[in-house]
């Protein structure tokens, strides 16, 4: 068990840190209502906790939730979220370092993740489309520069999975972070690894910040040997005067990263000339153009911007706007390049379905219904736009009911998303709350798909199956799951639900926050 200083924890915003919590939940890689209730409803109680256990010493860090994220290659990453206290400890002490760290980088070469100083609406980073944008400038200056005729592209190879944390700590240290705080984070990040000193997890603002910082040693390595760069997170592109020196800059870089326990990925690194990072406008490039333009003139704004584009769910988009109130034609064009082209068609569809769908535009929904299948890995922003519709057109929920009823799709992490745009539909039929309930009590599914089971049986099961999912409460060994269950409880009738509440209510730190954070809801 661990802690902090009492004068260190009273001067450590923990609100703050709860409201950046609240915008990264939305796109967390694992969807966990249980959880974000608890910081939307129970977030004094939260802090409270969180600052006692710190106070006395009693903090201890507990495993996070995993679940692995397909790739378009079918291969897959690691994805994480953490149980409410580890998450806000977690945010808090990268909040606290946070400033010292970022002086360490070079933003006239480093575009990635930039910490806001003013950050009223706890997004802790300037939004990603911004910061691609000066990228995209960036590279382009490059390019001009006549003396600098080969450019080095690079991608790190598994970088978030490979951070030596040694070395990210002693990094912290030498940026003159508080020591107090870098050493409970070392601990913390030990801990969420299971005493493996490699790795950080993904999918978290704290995390991104950290994945980012770590490569600030590359960055003084590449400044050192006065090499022209830049870098976005993992990528990072050099520019030499020869192809001669590209090449010994490659060798020396595969050196430095090697140094921080780090590898390049083979098939994403190659030596090319510059003028070739400068690509032409093509018709895709000027289509997105029309598109942006035609959203900034019509003042059609989403509330959440986020690097993987449009991936919430249950977010709070605003009021779907009828179809006939505002046609997004440059858009429409642009998703119609989707038929057209390949590489490109992920990229459209990230920009295009979250303005399609406030526009109340129906003109992606077979590409949609057909992609969970079809391209798993894009599942959850398929499901995200077809959630409003699948509430209320009984064809677009029966066709995704019958995608969970055919386990057709092979990955745990994209069948969360069709039950989840379930949820909230008007009805679904018992074979499907059925095919749930075997879900939950299979136990070779990770326990981010069957706590997320849990609430599509208890929001449409009939009493049996009700009463099902109470005794499955009774044997389940995950206390994740355990606590899905008591916050699904929210949907059975008052007398039920409070009988939850009461026997299962003080079982642990988190089905209490839950169960407060239910009540307070319910007021």
């Amino acid at each position: 068990m661990v802690g902090l200083d009492q004068l260190l924890v009273d001067t450590m915003d923990f609100e703050k840190s709860v409201n950046r919590i609240k915008t990264d939940v939305l796109t967390d890689f694992i969807l966990a209502p249980h959880y974000s209730v608890v910081y939307t409803y129970s977030s004094g109680e939260l802090i409270e906790c969180t600052k006692n256990l710190l106070r006395s010493g009693q903090y201890m860090p507990g495993l996070p939730i995993k679940i692995d994220i397909p790739k378009a290659s079918g291969l897959t990453r690691p994805g994480a979220i953490l149980k409410p206290i580890d998450r806000i400890v977690y945010q808090a002490l990268v909040d606290a370092i946070s400033v010292h760290a970022e002086a360490q980088l070079d933003r006239s070469c480093v575009f990635s993740h930039v910490l806001l100083t003013d950050d009223p609406e706890f997004k802790m980073f300037k939004l990603s489309n911004e910061c691609w944008q000066d990228l995209r400038e960036a590279l382009n200056a490059k390019g001009r520069e006549e003396n600098l005729e080969y450019a080095v592209r690079t991608d790190v190879s598994c970088c978030f999975e490979r951070i030596y944390q040694h070395n990210l700590i002693n990094l912290l240290r030498s940026s003159g972070c508080d020591s107090r705080v870098v050493n409970l984070l070392e601990r913390l990040l030990l801990a969420f690894t299971e005493n493996d000193s490699h790795g950080i997890l993904q999918g978290m603002f704290p995390s991104d910040f950290l994945g980012n910082f770590y490569l600030a040693s590359i960055d003084d390595g590449l400044k050192v040997e006065d090499v022209p760069f830049i870098r976005y997170v993992d990528d990072i592109y050099m520019f030499y005067h020869s192809e001669l020196e590209a090449k010994k800059g490659l060798v020396r870089l595969c050196r430095m990263l090697r140094d921080e326990g780090l590898n390049l990925n083979e098939s994403k690194t190659d030596i090319i000339p510059t003028s070739e990072l400068i690509a032409e406008e093509t018709e895709i490039d000027r289509l997105f153009h029309a598109a942006r333009q035609e959203i900034s003139d019509t003042e059609l704004e989403l509330p959440v911007e986020t690097p993987y584009g449009f991936e919430t769910i249950w977010a709070s988009y605003g009021d779907i706007l009828p179809a006939e109130e505002i046609e997004l034609r440059a858009v429409k064009e642009l998703y119609e390049m989707v038929s057209r082209t390949t590489s490109e068609a992920a990229k459209i569809e990230r920009f295009c379905l979250p303005y399609l769908l406030r526009a109340g535009d129906r003109i992606a929904v077979e590409r949609s219904l057909n992609g969970i299948v079809l391209r798993p890995h894009l599942s959850r922003m398929y499901c995200n736009y077809l959630l409003p519709f699948a509430q209320t057109d009984t064809e677009i929920s029966r066709r995704l009911e019958s995608i969970i009823l055919s386990e057709e799709l092979p990955y745990d992490w994209s069948l969360i998303w069709p039950i989840a745009a379930l949820i909230d539909a008007d009805s679904v039929s018992v074979d499907t709350t059925n095919q749930a309930i075997r879900i939950i009590e299979d136990s070779r599914r990770t326990v981010g798909l069957r706590g997320v089971a849990t609430h599509l049986v208890g929001k449409h099961g009939n009493a049996g199956q009700r009463r099902l999912l109470r005794h499955i409460y009774d044997r389940e060994p995950s206390e994740y799951v355990r606590a899905a269950i008591l916050f699904s409880a929210k949907y059975f009738p008052i007398n039920e639900r409070n009988s939850c509440l009461r026997a299962w209510g003080t079982h642990s730190t988190t089905n209490s926050l839950i169960a407060n954070a239910m009540r307070t809801g319910a007021e």
